[in-house]
């Protein structure tokens, strides 16, 4: 078991949601708008978008908990993902409410999905940053979703 099991985990559940856009297990080094555009650029029906979501690991905190007088008897590490959401702004095709849906949509999948016997725990998905973005010349809704998951050590 390990922090990459775990992020695999979470690409598998948002990959799951039904017209998720592309989805990345890392935050991709991008520099030019073309390279955001190849990453992020997909086509849904027949009408192109940008539409992606990355996975990124922004923080691992340990402990040891000591049990019965046995030093570190449990140890757990925390890890805290940042889950990234980006989708073109179209107000005739009301993409707030499609980009909102979809965020939420991730957190229900990512809600319990992670848990697998006691080697993993997950709290609730959280949505602390939802708002709009440009990206090159072009407004994004951007979402930002954090999960944090606790792995019991050996």
């Amino acid at each position: 078991m390990s922090e990459a099991t775990v992020r695999a985990s979470i690409v598998t559940l948002v990959e799951a949601v039904t017209d998720i856009g592309k989805v990345y297990n890392r935050q991709p080094s991008i520099t030019t708008w073309d390279k955001f555009l190849t990453f992020f650029k997909t086509r849904i029906g027949k009408v192109d978008y940008i539409r992606g979501w990355t996975v990124s690991c922004e923080a691992i905190a340990r402990e040891g908990l000591i049990l019965g007088g046995a030093r570190d008897s449990i140890r757990q590490a925390h890890y805290t993902y940042k889950i990234r959401g980006y989708h073109t702004v179209n107000h005739d095709k009301n993409t707030e409410n499609t980009m909102l849906l979809l965020a939420l949509a991730v957190m229900d999948a990512l809600d319990g999905g992670i848990v697998s016997g006691n080697v993993y725990t997950a709290e609730l998905a959280q949505l602390p940053t939802y708002q709009h973005r440009f990206f090159g010349d072009i407004l994004c809704h951007y979402a930002e979703i954090t999960q944090v998951v606790t792995e019991q050590l050996t």
